[in-house]
């Protein structure tokens, strides 16, 4: 059964190469799509509830760079 699943799965599976193939992919599907900001550590993810968050609600870092000037 297995072998028989093989090829039914990847006989027209198709594994994109790179972001931007997939973002091209997403594009042409009429996909939408939604930017998730993203703790820069991989803490967590702003989004839902926490996308108004200027901190890490784990490490405590900053969502934004600090501008100098």
């Amino acid at each position: 059964i297995s072998q028989w699943a093989n090829r039914i799965l990847l006989s027209d599976y198709t594994l994109l190469g790179d972001y931007y193939s997939a973002k091209k992919l997403v594009k042409d599907l009429g996909l939408p799509v939604e930017k998730i900001r993203a703790c820069k550590n991989g803490c967590m993810l702003y989004w839902k509830d926490d996308v108004d968050l200027e901190y890490c609600k784990f490490c405590g870092d900053g969502r934004y760079k600090l501008a100098r000037g």
